[in-house]
C-alpha cells in the first residue's frame, strides 16, 4: 500500500515538473518570436542592398485598402512579409492615406520609404537608380 502511495507521489511530481518545464520552454519560444518581430517592425530592411537593387512600376488602384497596397507590394518583390508590412504601415504616418497612382519604386527601398512616396500628392515618382 505505502509502494503505491509513494510511486503515485513520484508520478505526480514527474508530471508537475514536465508540465512546468513545457510551460517554460513554450513562454521562451514565445518571448523569441515576439522579440524578433518587434525587432523586425522597428529595424526595417529593404529586399535587396543599395545599388544592387532594381526598379519596379507598381500601380495602386483608387480605394485601395492597407491589405491591397501589402499585396501589391508583396507580389512585385517589394517586401517579403505581408504582416509586417501592415504593422509597419499601421504605425506609420500613412495608414489609410496611400494616393492611388503609378509609382516607381526600388527593391532597394525600405517599407517607410516606400510608404513615403505612396502617401504624397506626386503620382509619378522617379528613382534614385535610375
Amino acid at each position: 500500500m505505502e509502494t503505491k502511495k509513494l510511486a503515485g507521489g513520484i508520478l505526480s511530481v514527474s508530471v508537475k515538473a514536465c508540465i512546468t518545464v513545457l510551460t517554460i520552454v513554450l513562454l521562451y519560444l514565445a518571448g523569441k518570436k515576439a522579440f524578433d518581430f518587434g525587432t523586425a517592425v522597428f529595424d526595417e530592411k529593404s529586399m535587396d542592398a543599395k545599388g544592387s537593387g532594381y526598379d519596379v512600376m507598381v500601380t495602386i488602384p483608387s480605394g485601395a485598402t492597407n491589405n491591397d497596397v501589402a499585396d501589391i507590394l508583396l507580389n512585385n518583390g517589394l517586401i517579403d512579409n505581408k504582416g509586417l508590412f501592415l504593422v509597419q504601415l499601421k504605425l506609420s504616418d500613412y495608414s489609410g492615406k496611400i494616393i492611388p497612382g503609378s509609382y516607381v519604386l526600388s527593391t532597394t527601398m525600405k517599407p517607410t520609404e516606400m510608404m513615403t512616396i505612396l502617401g504624397t500628392e506626386k503620382k509619378e515618382t522617379e528613382s534614385s537608380n535610375e
